[in-house]
């Protein structure tokens, strides 16, 4: 009879720790994120400021222009 009872107080006491111990790694996680990952923190960007950031219009005109087809029948 004793052995089932120690049985089930190792068992609630497991359960019990876990449970707290998910408890407060969701809250560092969501402390965490609020800190560093919110929307505050974020900053607005629109295409033509990343393009120009990253070159992307010098590359695509360059691009583009090698790979245009001259005019003429050379595919006809």
């Amino acid at each position: 009879m004793e052995a089932r009872q120690l049985d089930r107080d190792w068992r609630a006491r497991l359960t019990h720790d876990v449970g707290w111990w998910l408890f407060a790694k969701l809250s560092v996680l969501t402390l965490l994120w609020a800190l560093f990952f919110s929307g505050t923190h974020r900053s607005h960007v629109d295409g033509t400021a990343a393009a120009s950031r990253l070159g992307l219009a010098a590359a695509q005109t360059s691009l583009w222009e090698t790979t245009k087809l001259p005019k003429g029948d050379c595919c006809d």
